[in-house]
């Protein structure tokens, strides 16, 4: 499932039952959607992905009685060409409490393999995409105070195996960045 927005898309889930994996079926489903993104014009396909270094053991639990891995995920994204944007990011809602959720990593696709994406696109893109359950105007401050948080005009693109760098500081310093 993904969803072709204004300036970007955005991928919400790409699975492929167990029984059909290393055949090449994600390839394949993913290079369909690379196709419509490129023809209706659009540069790139985010996503967001846990990283298992920040996933609670109570998830990586569950997700291995499901039979998915966020290691195995990464690598897979990484390998269909997804890189991890260098910025501050979690999902608005759906945390404990109802708060974010902070083991997710922003990720994009360039399709013209780009090692940066402006973060205004990220920020459009995600606002775009949040409004459909944080209504206009919350979707709207949440782009805004990512884009903040990013500091900077040209985001770096990681290998969708890494976290950026905000994540690897401890947390007593993070608030300093």
């Amino acid at each position: 499932m993904y969803h072709l927005l204004p300036e970007a898309a955005f991928s919400s889930f790409l699975a492929v039952s167990p029984e059909w994996r290393g055949q090449g079926v994600s390839r394949a489903l993913h290079a369909v959607r690379l196709h419509e993104v490129r023809d209706s014009g659009l540069g790139g396909l985010f996503a967001d992905s846990v990283f298992a270094g920040r996933q609670p053991a109570e998830d990586r639990e569950a997700e291995a009685r499901t039979g998915t891995d966020a290691v195995i995920r990464r690598r897979a994204l990484h390998a269909l060409g997804y890189r991890t944007v260098d910025v501050p990011y979690w999902q608005p809602v759906g945390g404990p409490d109802g708060g974010p959720l902070a083991d997710l990593d922003l990720l994009y696709q360039p399709l013209d393999g780009a090692g940066t994406v402006q973060t205004a696109l990220a920020a459009s893109t995600l606002r775009h995409y949040w409004s459909t359950w944080l209504g206009a105007s919350r979707a709207r401050q949440e782009a805004e105070a990512l884009a903040e948080r990013a500091g900077t005009y040209t985001l770096r693109l990681l290998p969708a195996v890494e976290t950026p760098g905000y994540w690897q500081v401890p947390d007593t310093q993070r608030h300093l960045r």
